[in-house]
């Protein structure tokens, strides 16, 4: 590691130290004091949406002396009582083992008393198979399973950082886009327009550090301008991350270089535009032909491209966001339109309003004075004396 710090290959420095936290992280101890020499055989399960973790653990004279793991990938969830039943049944096989320790897992399962029954016919003795709720035994299970979510967690910000690289260098990036800011916005025939950027960083979405913005434009072009303006102006506050991605084409791509350029702000962008179908956007997953943009290049990947899936994803969640805030917005505005209407105000007057002053908030802090400049003074005590 100090080697190639000195060679200034600081990427392969800091892969090293990352491997050296990983090998600390991967021992697994144990400070639970058995007053006896106790043996165990554990097993616990941990996962995401995307893998499976199984993780054993062998405790021989009150101590942990081995451990191993392996992973799945999951395609459309799993079976937790049929995961725990293969795993046992596959590791003690048709052999007696030299040793024959208690096995210990987090909770019972469906078919436990046909894999009592096998292991107890092999070991020719009664299989005990426990699941501790307290004491010592139960803070080996919680060991067990803090140490298999490390693992899942670390081996996907592995298989995350090797995406990541195989990205930079596609798209020629600055740095390896360790945090990721992706925007889209959303309105309904210019009403309940909205933008929402959703952070993405070290493997995870970030959702506390996502940010939605309710917007005065009324075109797309104007809209991301705002929403990208906005977060600009933040920088400040919350600095910028490694690389921007958009929820657009070219033309969008231009203006975020645009806008950081004149704020003297040196940041990758990238654009994603979906494809069209018969001039319709194409959304299948796993067949959307999507491009992608960078200030030097327009890439056609294949669908089954994990670098494409990448983008598409944050697309997605980007896009999701956007649209849930719309709907509530819109939820929002239509109650807020009713109850002016039964008070006689008419549906074009309350978009003179919201044409003048942006939103019912702006409107609800407003005096009667202003008000009138928009409409007349009957009009303007009616919506006073509602908000009042």
């Amino acid at each position: 590691m100090e080697f190639y710090s000195e060679e200034m290959r600081f990427e392969e420095a800091a892969e090293i130290r990352d491997r050296l936290e990983r090998i600390t992280k991967s021992e697994i101890k144990s400070e639970i004091d058995f007053a006896t020499n106790e043996d165990y055989d554990i097993f616990t399960i941990a996962h995401d949406e995307k893998r499976l973790v199984v993780l054993k653990i062998f405790m021989r004279n009150g101590k942990i002396i081995s451990s191993n793991h392996n992973f799945v990938n999951l395609n459309g969830g799993f079976d937790k009582d049929e995961v725990i039943s293969r795993t046992l049944m596959e590791f003690y096989g048709d052999k007696k083992p030299p040793i024959i320790a208690p096995i210990l897992l987090e909770e019972s399962f469906k078919d436990i008393d046909l894999v009592k029954s096998h292991l107890s016919k092999l070991f020719d003795k009664k299989a005990q198979i426990v699941f501790p709720k307290k004491g010592k035994k139960k803070q080996l299970i919680t060991l067990a399973l803090l140490n298999a979510k490390e693992l899942l967690q670390r081996g996907n910000k592995t298989i995350n950082t090797k995406l990541l690289m195989e990205i930079k260098e596609l798209c020629t990036l600055q740095r390896l886009p360790s945090r990721i800011e992706c925007f889209d916005n959303s309105h309904m025939a210019g009403k309940a327009t909205v933008g929402a950027m959703i952070v993405y960083e070290d493997g995870v979405y970030d959702k506390s550090s996502y940010r939605l913005y309710h917007l005065d434009a009324k075109d797309e072009y104007a809209q991301m301008r705002e929403t990208l303006t906005r977060r600009v102006e933040s920088f400040a506050k919350n600095p910028p991350p490694d690389l921007w991605v958009l929820d657009g084409g070219a033309t969008l791509l231009k203006l975020a270089h645009d806008i950081l350029d004149s704020n003297g702000v040196n940041l990758d962008v990238i654009a994603i535009s979906k494809e069209k179908v018969d001039a319709k956007t194409h959304r299948a997953k796993g067949k959307a032909n999507d491009n992608l943009y960078t200030k030097d290049n327009i890439f056609r990947l294949k669908p089954s491209d994990k670098r494409l899936q990448f983008y598409q994803n944050l697309r997605d969640e980007a896009h999701r966001c956007a649209i849930n805030f719309h709907k509530k917005t819109k939820l929002k505005l239509d109650s807020e339109s009713k109850l002016l209407t039964l008070k006689g105000i008419s549906e074009a007057k309350i978009k003179k309003l919201l044409n003048h002053f942006g939103t019912f908030e702006t409107l609800k802090t407003t005096n009667i004075e202003e008000i009138a400049i928009v409409l007349d003074i009957k009009d303007a005590k009616i919506i006073k004396n509602i908000y009042k």
